[in-house]
């Protein structure tokens, strides 16, 4: 017997949105189907918990993306974008010029792996390194295998007589920017600026050739200007939620990169504690109802159980404890945000993030057969399920006491958000696919197909449901399930 995970997150969420119809045509649109229905990957579990991906999709570019090959809008299957606007050919959904394979918008000739061998600065993986090469790319770099290359043009920031006048982390910013439409979101991971500021390219613009290995979006990230905040891993063992089996028959190899992907996930969930922490603060602060101050103190508490697991989990395919240093804070608490801006990072980090975070969590738990890390995927895909329910219903409420300004300002943080979908993490090379699926990771074809159905069955829907005021009743948050 098969279960749609994804489109049932749906159902919750609506629900939680106060839409009883669930499946009426006013409720989530006449065109959302189920998640086998045309055009949807209907990623699925089989009765002894496998995963697979059908491939529904006929059409060269998904319904919600914003990079299609031909370059229109956002999302829709007609061309529209999210908010009802309608989508031009030739440009991307905000407005971005795509300019044949070279735009931001990523055709399908941009996306050709490599980036180049002359950047003398290097990188960390962070993307605070130098700009490399410098001056006019010509030639262009060549290619680094198992990266993404990509020439970026942003327009000269604010403020300043030239690109020269952008420092590094000007040029990083603005280069994840372009390449990710949202770097407070998403970012370019391990990115390198081989070489520009190429200002001969486009006037009054700042051209780079940017290398990446990949886009990551974080579920509930902890945010500072901008940047992402996470403790580095420590060597402690008070941050574990029990012993757990390492999987003794596992690969050296799989064994090492399963414990890099926990440890990374467990750094994530450990910073996710304080950016709750901080939205009861910045909830208290607009006089937000009791209901919203609870969800967000009650997520608080299921993330640190998140990040002892992870830690745990990283801990036992490591061989030895693990745990966090210290979480760099400075900052984190300067100023309070605008209602509007409350609004737009509910939709951003929870609506768009955490709901990403709640389907990859579900199939990640329905594909995996070691015992421990199904039973703990288990918890956390109920948490975090919740947790994106949560972020809906913190919406709702902006948009009942907000302003027309606000709403335009959601809809606008949609349409960003889902014009250009995050990359599924690629898994280590030289690893036992088979070991990493039931340890609990997903392939990248998997989770791939796991984000495009997310924003396709879930985000979509739910989006023009709330804007479009289709579920108005009153309901209390309830605990959500998940088998």
């Amino acid at each position: 017997m098969n279960t749609s995970l994804i489109f049932g997150l749906q159902r919750e969420i609506l629900a939680a949105l106060g839409c009883v119809a669930l499946m009426s045509p006013g409720c989530i649109g006449d065109d959302s189907g189920s998640s086998s229905g045309e055009g949807s990957t209907g990623v699925t579990t089989d009765s002894d918990g496998g995963s697979s991906g059908s491939s529904g999709s006929t059409d060269s570019a998904s319904s919600t993306s914003g990079s299609g090959t031909d370059g229109t809008g956002s999302s829709g299957t007609d061309g529209t974008g999210s908010s009802g606007t309608e989508a031009t050919d030739g440009t991307g959904s905000s407005g971005t010029e795509a300019t044949d394979g070279t735009g931001t918008s990523g055709t399908d000739g941009t996306s050709t792996s490599g980036t180049d061998g002359t950047s003398t600065s290097g990188t960390d993986g962070t993307g605070t390194s130098g700009t490399g090469g410098g001056g006019v790319c010509d030639p262009e770099p060549p290619p680094i295998e198992g990266y993404i290359q990509e020439f970026v043009c942003f327009q000269l920031p604010e403020g300043l007589d030239s690109c020269a006048e952008c420092d590094d982390v000007c040029s990083h910013y603005n280069v994840s920017a372009e390449i990710t439409q949202d770097p407070d979101f998403c970012a370019a991971d391990g990115l390198i600026l081989q070489c520009g500021p190429d200002v001969d390219a486009e006037p009054m613009s700042c051209c780079f050739f940017a290398a990446y290995t990949g886009v990551v979006c974080e579920g509930r990230p902890l945010l500072v200007d901008g940047e992402v905040r996470a403790a580095p891993i420590c060597s402690r063992g008070d941050w574990l939620a029990g012993s757990l089996e390492s999987g003794h028959r596992i690969d050296g190899r799989t064994r090492e990169a399963l414990a890099s992907a926990w440890a990374e996930d467990a750094r994530m969930e450990h910073a996710s504690i304080a950016a709750f922490a901080r939205l009861v603060l910045h909830l208290m602060a607009k006089a937000a109802p009791a209901d919203l101050v609870a969800g967000a103190q009650a997520a608080l508490g299921d993330e640190i159980e998140h990040a002892r697991t992870c830690f745990s989990l990283a801990s036992a395919y490591r061989g030895h404890a693990q745990g966090p240093g210290s979480l760099p804070i400075e900052g984190a608490l300067e100023g309070v945000p605008t209602l509007t801006e409350l609004a737009v990072a509910a939709v951003v980090e929870g609506c768009v993030g955490e709901t990403i975070a709640a389907s990859i969590a579900r199939v990640s738990a329905a594909s995996a057969r070691d015992p421990a890390v199904r039973t703990a995927l288990a918890k956390i895909a109920a948490d975090e399920s919740r947790h994106a329910a949560f972020s809906w219903r913190l919406l709702r409420w902006t948009l009942e006491v907000g302003d027309s300004s606000l709403r335009s300002a959601v809809e606008k943080a949609f349409v960003m958000a889902t014009a250009r979908p995050p990359n599924a993490r690629e898994q280590a090379v030289g690893i036992d696919i088979d070991d990493w699926t039931a340890h609990g990771r997903l392939t990248s074809e998997v989770e791939a197909a796991v984000i495009r159905d997310t924003l396709r069955e879930v985000i979509e829907p739910c989006s023009r449901t709330l804007l479009s005021q289709a579920c108005t009743a009153e309901v209390q948050p309830q605990a959500q399930t998940f088998a």
